[in-house]
């Protein structure tokens, strides 16, 4: 069998605005996804397909994005190679993932609404930014439950924006609602201080900006602070995602794919990944992608009751509609 040979490497970066703004916990308002469409091709013809993120506030002028992109790319090629499905290629756990939808920093009116909105359309599971008051988190995370039900999975991140005292005042008050995750509640370097909450909260700590490469979860694990990962293949690419997902199987942690406001390009990629590992046992969180005006394939994501149903096609099945690439490409 013949192994093709990657020929050329081409890059299109391009925008697509969001609806709404996205606001976290570090006041970071985002108003557009700022991306780079990446495709290689192989001396047979065969094209790869993956999506690296830009966003400089966010991700920083790095080069791990780009890797990451290139390395998805190739497995694509791969795959379509192979005649095989990215989820089966890598593992072929399953073949669809529920998903996350996220919940913005707002009034609480408004992020009742955004709640509302998305559970009429069969979302279960929700992430609820936190981390600018803590009393008004607190009131909005009672308030979400009593309108959204005790079936639906609640869980918040405050991004490292809650100090210390912040956090060990807010997050016992948010317990009785139901939240079962806490990610990144304080700063990543005060040590000592996400151990002392995670010996006194009842809910597990999922970290993310502390555990973006294997060595950093390797410290992670050793440390004994956290329960849970937060993988996101735009930052670790699938080579070292897979080092990630095993370092988290043996120290018995779980996993979860994250977000870093990738289009239903890049949401297609990481859902790939996350249907092909047992690790991946809570719901992605791959929806900022249905809060932007427009996207990049031919065809819609098939996401029903809040599950994403990956297409059996060789690779990620991802087939780009070059008409809207060109409309919102951009020239750096």
């Amino acid at each position: 069998m013949h192994i093709p040979v990657i020929e050329r490497i081409e890059v299109t970066p391009f925008q697509i605005p969001f609806a709404t703004f996205l606001r976290s916990g570090r006041q970071m308002h985002v108003k557009k996804a700022e991306n780079v469409l990446v495709r290689v091709t192989a001396d047979d013809g065969t094209v790869g397909i993956a999506e690296a993120n830009a966003f400089a506030e966010l991700f920083g002028e790095s080069q791990a994005s780009a890797k990451a992109a290139v390395d998805m790319a190739v497995h694509d090629a791969l795959a379509r190679v192979l005649g095989l499905p990215m989820y089966r290629m890598l593992g072929g756990y399953r073949d669809r993932v529920a998903l996350t939808w996220i919940i913005g920093q707002g009034t609480v009116d408004e992020m009742l609404e955004e709640g509302s909105e998305a559970r009429g359309r069969g979302f279960k599971s929700f992430k609820i930014k936190i981390g600018l008051d803590p009393a008004k988190d607190v009131k909005a995370i009672a308030a979400l439950r009593e309108k959204l039900g005790d079936e639906i999975m609640f869980y918040v991140d405050a991004n490292q924006a809650y100090s210390y005292a912040d956090a060990v005042w807010a997050l016992p008050r948010m317990e009785p609602y139901g939240i079962v995750i806490v990610e990144d509640p304080i700063q990543n370097w005060d040590v000592d201080g996400r151990r002392k909450l995670a010996e006194r909260l009842n809910v597990p700590l999922l970290g993310d900006e502390c555990a973006t490469t294997p060595a950093e979860v390797k410290r992670e694990i050793d440390l004994g602070i956290l329960r849970m990962i937060n993988l996101k293949t735009p930052r670790s690419g699938y080579y070292a995602s897979r080092k990630i997902v095993h370092l988290a199987e043996q120290a018995g942690l779980a996993c979860m794919m994250g977000t870093m406001l990738e289009t239903d390009v890049g949401v297609l990629a990481a859902a790939h990944f996350a249907a092909a590992f047992k690790v991946f046992t809570y719901p992605a969180e791959l929806t900022y992608c249905f809060k932007m005006h427009d996207q990049l394939l031919t065809t819609k994501l098939p996401v029903e009751d809040g599950v994403l149903h990956l297409p059996d096609r060789p690779g990620i099945g991802a087939e780009i509609d070059e008409d809207k690439l060109a409309k919102y490409r951009v020239t750096l």
